[in-house]
């Protein structure tokens, strides 16, 4: 299936193309680029620590990017996570400025985790991961590699991006 990876920096969290946001009691994430090995066996893994520290709904701690979502269109977010230091870490998705998928877990082992989400409005607004002060913990330490927004109804294989949005084009036989 072709495919574009809408992302521009899927996998250098610390350029400006990020916002690192805190709302209410929350404090900007803290991001430490090359910090373990990634999936692909690589030292390319980001680390991220999340802190909401409050306890509210408005309390969030977010690694966001704004984006122009069209109204009727569907899009899927994926990225690769682990646990920083293998415990328990919660996650969370946001599209079009909603968190898009239910608290998830990070443990000791990679994982590629989805959410899809189709856009009820035409806006700008913004999507990436966060914690919010409402989850069963309010901070969170993982590592992240290869996140990737695609238009699609599901997530597809990862395309790497440096700059730009880069597309798959369709495999054939």
């Amino acid at each position: 299936k072709a495919a574009t990876n809408l992302f521009e920096y899927s996998e250098d969290f610390s350029n400006s193309y990020w916002s690192k946001s805190g709302q209410g009691s929350g404090i900007a994430p803290i991001v430490t680029s090359n910090y373990a090995i990634s999936p692909d066996g690589t030292q390319n893994a980001t680390r991220v620590q999340f802190d909401a520290v409050g306890n509210t709904n408005s309390d969030r701690s977010g690694l966001v990017r704004n984006f122009y979502f069209t109204s009727g269109q569907t899009y899927s977010i994926s990225c690769w996570v682990k646990s920083t230091d293998g415990t328990s870490q919660a996650i969370q998705f946001r599209l079009c400025g909603a968190q898009v998928s239910e608290e998830q877990i990070a443990t000791s082992e990679w994982k590629l985790y989805t959410a899809t989400f189709t856009a009820t409005v035409s806006t700008t607004d913004n999507f990436g991961m966060q914690i919010r002060g409402i989850n069963s913990v309010n901070e969170s330490d993982i590592l992240i590699y290869g996140m990737q927004l695609e238009l699609s109804s599901h997530a597809t294989s990862y395309i790497p991006t440096n700059g730009s949005a880069v597309p798959r084009a369709a495999e054939t036989c």
